[in-house]
């Protein structure tokens, strides 16, 4: 899961390109217009990309309960406070 973070992110940039040892795969959904492509390189891995700031932060995000919230920065992703809203207020 966490590769598949690394290269959603990375699929926004543009200009990426693929190399023959990258793995490409398209996902859709029967009960949705969305299809996601995900790319799998090694090279990714290798030059430490899901140790930046925004996969970071995204990982915390997907970790989340249900009933969790994240205050951040939004320029640099530093989570100010983390808090649970099982109370109903917010």
């Amino acid at each position: 899961m966490h590769n598949y973070l690394i290269i959603l992110l990375l699929s926004i940039v543009t200009n990426f390109s693929f190399s023959q040892t990258d793995k490409v795969e398209t996902i859709s959904f029967k009960k949705d217009t969305n299809s996601f492509v995900f790319v799998k390189s090694p090279g990714l891995k290798e030059q430490n990309w899901g140790e930046l700031n925004q996969p970071l932060f995204w990982q915390k995000i997907m970790k989340l309960s249900p009933d969790s919230c994240l205050f951040n920065v939004a320029r640099t992703r530093q989570v100010l406070h983390k808090e649970s809203i099982t109370n109903g207020t917010y």
